[in-house]
């Protein structure tokens, strides 16, 4: 960084040299002082520990320029952006906000320009005021928007994987004076598919029993999200907003195409081709209002949610069965359907005490779940079952600086009453009542008084993960005559701890963490009829206790056109489970990756990027992974028209090498081998006087929404 104001202007407010369009915090935009004649030259650090979060600066780097707000989160330290989601190394998914709004759709994030991003932070151990089942936060800072009026935007992308697919989101946007009106139409021609051979292997008095599936699945869903958002700002102290969402995938079916041999003891017993055909009808209603304010020194933030999800998924298979050269044909069909109501309300209340920030507030959701199913399969039983979840919290926190310390600390209460319905009869053995705390702690550490100085940061949390919904039910999917799906009433949520010790200097990031873990949720398959011990059904359980943690190292510096990015992770284990034969085994084989992303500021206003990722054999609770995977993504970007319109041209996966090779163990092996295709793919974004919202709503019951999927 080159230093160039006058010394008369040294003890004027740091304010004068910061960017009015920005207006952010003096230590997030680059800082410029000039002694007379003499220079000074610095780079400050763009990854710095600020309170429980590690925050990467954009303003001012090369990170606002590639392009969407989600294509510069791939190039943010601990941040993990793949398959449409985002998730922070060694945690597992993020919740994302938006200048402290609850993100839930993340193609908003792609419908947002990178140099609208003042700065991204990364919570690793999220404190007490969010839920107990948050295991990770990413948020972001964008700039105040500019300008009122009409604004437009456009987004098409066309990519190639398992067939062409097209997405086309177009927003539209009124500001004036205090309301904000938005109304997106996003559309979506989605092909997609799996190839896949799944081998699962048993053991017992009859001997070792194999089975080998071949599954190729092709598909296509066509659906529209409308969505609606007003907000009204009374003053600069006041507002309020709604924000509606209708998903109706009006049109999606698959077929799936699966041969299985079925051998006893290396000697082939039958074979089995199955055609299934697959019609989901999925129709989702989701609103948020809010109101954001303050009186007096209070800041006040409210927040009411409504989610209506309705979900049908009919299946038909035909079989047929060759065994000792006679030929069977049979059709079976399913009807398989849920249906969820969730409410949720939450208010939060902060306000400055003695220099430092003091918040507590409650978090209230019921949710009626409703699952049904019925098979012309015999051996299928019908299924009628219903879950009524309430679930009530309160929290404090208080975060204080001592001298060049800093310390957050905060506990959560959250009470569960869960009771689960058969036939609309309560049954006492699946339903459940907990009543937990959650105690979380950060410790910021600078080790020096420069800004430049390296800093520590320390923190612990007790989290809970919940079990899905589509976990709990007692509906039995039908597969074909050897493979049954179902679920599992009597889960337990999943309970850890986590203590995380993470160093900033300068480019160089470095997390340890340790995490002991209870009853983590896992897929096994054992046998599904004990008169019939070829058939296997496949559910969920809990694993048992065990203690895992991680070491990564990231390297970022800048190098005049060239930012690098270099990070190394280690995963390491405890865990012992019973293999096919009865013996113990343990899993503690370390998982190793390195990823290497390049970012090229080219001339022309040209941009491109190269990533290159090595993931090793390992172990992962009860999974262990057979074969090392190597990941490739390639793209090319340029502006064009004053920045209106943004080209972007990419591939991922050119050669083909992330193909996925595991063993899930149990009381019956599973061995999975998924193929991974490359995929092209090409972007159009127009923008034309752009604007982004002023939308404020924080939503409520979040962990909830996630658990009805």
């Amino acid at each position: 960084m080159v230093v160039t104001a006058t010394l008369t202007m040294f003890s004027n407010s740091l304010a004068q040299v910061v960017d009015s369009a920005s207006m952010t915090r003096p230590d997030t935009v680059p800082q410029y002082y000039n002694l007379d004649a003499i220079v000074i030259r610095d780079q400050m650090p763009k990854t710095t520990i600020k309170g429980d979060a590690m925050r990467t600066q954009v303003k001012g780097t090369v990170l606002e320029q590639t392009g969407t707000a989600m294509d510069m989160l791939q190039y943010i330290p601990n941040l993990d952006v793949s398959g449409g989601g985002i998730s922070v190394l060694g945690r597992g998914a993020a919740e994302v906000y938006i200048n402290g709004r609850r993100l839930y759709d993340l193609d908003e994030l792609s419908r947002m320009l990178a140099t609208d991003v003042l700065n991204v932070e990364v919570v690793q151990d999220p404190g007490a005021r969010y839920s107990a089942s948050t295991k990770a936060v990413v948020r972001l800072t964008v700039r105040k928007p500019q300008g009122e009026g009409f604004s437009f935007s456009d987004i098409l992308t066309a990519m190639y994987e398992y067939g062409f697919t097209e997405e086309n989101t177009f927003t539209a946007n009124y500001r004036h004076k205090g309301l904000d009106v938005m109304v997106g139409l996003p559309f979506t021609n989605y092909h997609f598919g799996q190839r896949q051979v799944l081998t699962l292997l048993s053991k017992g008095p009859y001997g070792e029993l194999m089975q080998v599936g071949k599954d190729s699945t092709w598909g296509v869903a066509r659906y529209v999200r409308p969505q609606l958002q007003i907000n009204y700002m009374f003053n600069a102290n006041h507002s309020i907003g709604a924000r509606y969402e209708c998903s109706d995938n009006f049109f999606q079916h698959a077929t799936a195409h699966l041969n299985t041999d079925v051998s006893l003891n290396n000697v082939l017993l039958e074979n089995t081709v199955s055609d299934i055909f697959h019609d989901w009808k999925i129709r989702r209603h989701m609103l948020n209002t809010y109101y954001n304010g303050k009186i007096g020194k209070w800041s006040l933030d409210v927040n009411a949610d409504g989610v209506w999800l309705d979900n049908a998924m009919p299946i038909v298979t035909t079989e047929v069965v060759e065994n000792e050269g006679s030929v069977d044909t049979a059709e079976v069909e399913n009807q398989n359907s849920s249906t969820n109501h969730l409410y949720a309300a939450k208010v939060v209340a902060t306000r400055p005490i003695w220099g430092s920030d003091f918040s507590f507030g409650s978090e209230f959701t019921n949710n009626v779940r409703t699952d049904h199913s019925q098979s012309t399969m015999e051996s299928v039983d019908a299924s009628d079952s219903r879950v009524v979840e309430n679930v009530a919290s309160l929290f404090i926190e208080y975060g204080h600086k001592l001298g060049p310390l800093y310390l957050l600390a905060g506990l959560r209460y959250e009470y569960v009453n869960s009771k689960y319905y058969e036939s609309d009869i309560l049954s006492d053995d699946e339903s459940r009542q907990y009543n937990d705390l959650f105690p979380s702690l950060t410790l910021v550490v600078p080790l020096g008084k420069k800004k430049t100085a390296p800093q520590l940061s320390l923190s612990y949390s007790r989290d809970i993960a919940r079990p899905a919904y589509s976990e709990l039910t007692s509906n039995v999917m039908y597969v074909n005559r050897y493979t049954f799906q179902t679920g599992n009433p009597k889960l337990r949520p999943t309970y850890t701890h986590n203590l995380t010790l993470t160093g900033v200097y300068k480019w160089i990031t470095l997390t340890a963490a340790y995490m002991r873990t209870k009853d983590a949720v896992s897929t096994v398959s054992d046998v599904y009829d004990t008169l019939n011990p070829v058939a296997s059904r496949m559910y969920s359980v809990n694993l048992p206790a065990y203690n895992h943690g991680y070491v990564s190292l990231t390297l970022e510096p800048v190098i005049g056109i060239w930012r690098p990015q270099w990070t190394a992770m280690v995963n390491l284990q405890d865990y012992t489970c019973e293999a096919l034969d009865g013996e113990m085994i343990k899993l503690n084989h370390p998982l190793c990756s390195v990823s290497w992303q390049n970012i090229l500021s080219l001339p022309k206003g040209f941009l491109m990027t190269l990533t290159v990722g090595f993931a090793s054999k390992g172990d992962q609770a009860n999974m262990r992974i057979n074969k090392p995977t190597v990941s490739m993504s390639f793209m090319l970007q340029r502006s064009f028209f004053k920045k209106q319109l943004d080209v972007m041209l990419g591939i991922n996966n050119p050669f083909e090498l992330s193909n996925s090779n595991v063993t899930l163990y149990g009381p019956r092996e599973m061995r999975t081998n998924t193929r991974v295709p490359r995929m092209f793919y090409v972007r159009l974004t127009y923008k034309f006087n752009e604007a982004q919202s002023k939308y404020k709503g924080t939503g409520a019951g979040q962990s909830e929404k996630e658990r009805i999927g």
